[in-house]
């Protein structure tokens, strides 16, 4: 797991390997309120995204979830009012980003689990 206890501020990649070691999932609470952090880069190492991972980053403008990750808690994004554009890699099994709608859908039950102010809600 990966998270930050300093302010994290601007456009956070995240490493595939930490210290010999893959990084398979972020925390939850990882980056909670902070509020410089701008965009997300997830690697495909990346499985799993924690319970408010990135809750109240208010100018996180844009992330992009990898094909890899199939297990989203509940208010990762939550309070993230900057953002502008949400995808999810083509090839995700569990999530999809259909029509180009700007937001996350898990894809077997259609249903809608984050948005973001520039949300197309897809037929």
């Amino acid at each position: 797991m990966i998270g930050l206890d300093e302010e994290f501020s601007g456009d956070l990649i995240i490493p595939t390997i930490v210290s010999d070691y893959p990084v398979t999932s972020i925390a939850s609470y990882a980056f909670q309120r902070h509020t410089g952090l701008t965009s997300v880069t997830i690697p495909n190492s990346v499985t799993s995204i924690g319970y408010c991972a990135f809750a109240n980053c208010y100018v996180l403008k844009s992330v992009t979830i990898p094909n890899s990750v199939t297990s989203i808690g509940n208010n990762a994004f939550c309070g993230c009012s900057g953002l502008t554009s949400m995808t999810v890699s083509s090839g995700n099994t569990v999530y999809d980003s259909r029509e180009g709608c700007n937001a996350i859908i898990e894809t077997a039950s259609n249903k809608l689990l984050f948005g973001c102010m520039n949300t197309i809600i897809p037929n």
